[in-house]
């Protein structure tokens, strides 16, 4: 098993030898961290937890996709944010 926080500075020979596919954040988006998320977050074996991951994937799908799509039209940010960051701190904090 290989895991590493961020492969986008790996070389290739790196990425290769250990059997690896490396995927850019950009192609996939932010819902697949969200949709791994709601998974780790609501167990399976917990009472109610598809109910659960489907009422906040509903809340995910029905607000994020619009506030990111105002961040990205209305806001200066001093300091870009990708959006899978942004999303991924709405997710911690949402955690604590």
């Amino acid at each position: 098993l290989f895991e590493v926080e961020d492969l986008s500075v790996a070389s290739p020979a790196t990425v290769s030898r250990a059997g690896m596919i490396y995927m850019d954040v950009d192609e996939l988006g932010w819902e697949p961290y969200v949709e791994s998320w709601l998974n780790s977050t609501f167990l399976t074996d917990a009472e109610n937890a598809a109910e659960m991951r489907s009422f906040h994937a509903g809340l995910f799908a029905k607000y994020v996709k619009p506030v990111l799509a105002e961040k990205a039209n209305k806001c200066a940010e001093p300091v870009p944010v990708p959006e899978v960051c942004a999303v991924r701190t709405l997710t911690r904090l949402y955690d604590a």
